[in-house]
């Protein structure tokens, strides 16, 4: 009878202990495994926003052309932003320059 008590109590015990390193363990696994990468710039979609012929423009990367010319003019706005536009303004997602381009015209 004794040999059972000691033997439960050991066996217990080492659940415990198994409970205190295991469980913490994975929980580090299964939370690394989640982490996320940031999401990181698709280059290829680029967009500079400048000044073209007095107005501002988005032209796609590397286009000489811009596929979009606002009616906003550039000498209405502040000079710093008229020197930003000067330079060009690079965008790397659609959602980036809807909100320059509100930002500028607005």
């Amino acid at each position: 009878m004794k040999k059972f008590i000691i033997g439960s109590y050991c066996f217990v015990l080492i659940c415990v202990l198994v409970s205190f390193v295991a469980i913490p363990v994975m929980n580090q696994n299964s939370k690394a495994s989640q982490k996320v990468e940031p999401e990181t710039p698709d280059t290829s979609l680029s967009y500079i926003v400048k000044d073209f012929n007095g107005n501002i423009a988005v032209f796609e990367n590397g286009s000489s052309t811009p596929f979009k010319v606002t009616e906003v003019c550039t000498n209405t706005l502040p000079k710093v932003d008229q020197e930003r536009l000067a330079e060009g303004i690079v965008v790397h997602s659609q959602a980036e320059l809807n909100t320059l381009l509100e930002d500028l015209c607005s």
